[in-house]
């Protein structure tokens, strides 16, 4: 893997009566938006996004999915909320396990992940470089990875 991006899910609101809740109209603009400039990181490259299953974080990986033309993946280990508790241990296994698998891995998930992972991953590989983008609800990074990663 030579670049991880990691970012929040967008703007969304809940449906009345069961809780589920939707990306708006403005979250699939701020997620089109953050996939174009994001073109230069994974142009050329072989690309993989992963995803919360939480339907707003697996709504925004499918735009970003439609617009890179490859197919997300979900896991629920890289959901957080009070029925989800936050496992940062597991969220870093999994996206150590994509080291081989790709060029740059995608992570769509929740606000904690998206606060503590790029931090966490930057001490794991010394090399490794955050350049940080301006779509501050998201909270997207762009995490350069060393070779050796």
């Amino acid at each position: 893997m030579k670049r991880l991006i990691i970012t929040r899910h967008c703007q969304y609101n809940s449906k009345p009566g069961n809780g589920r809740s939707y990306l708006i109209a403005e979250g699939v603009r701020t997620i089109s938006l953050l996939t174009k400039y994001l073109l230069p990181y994974t142009n050329n490259e072989r690309v993989t996004i992963i995803s919360s299953t939480a339907r707003r974080a697996f709504d925004s990986a499918k735009v970003i999915a439609s617009i890179l033309k490859v197919k997300p993946k979900g896991y629920e280990v890289l959901w957080y909320d009070d029925e989800h508790p936050e496992d940062i241990s597991d969220a870093l296994s999994l996206i150590k396990s994509y080291k081989d698998k790709t060029d740059v891995l995608i992570v769509v998930t929740h606000y904690e992940f998206a606060k503590y992972l790029p931090s966490l991953i930057c001490k794991e590989y010394s090399d490794s470089y955050v350049h940080t983008c301006p779509f501050e609800y998201i909270m997207p990074s762009i995490i350069e990875l060393s070779p050796q990663s």
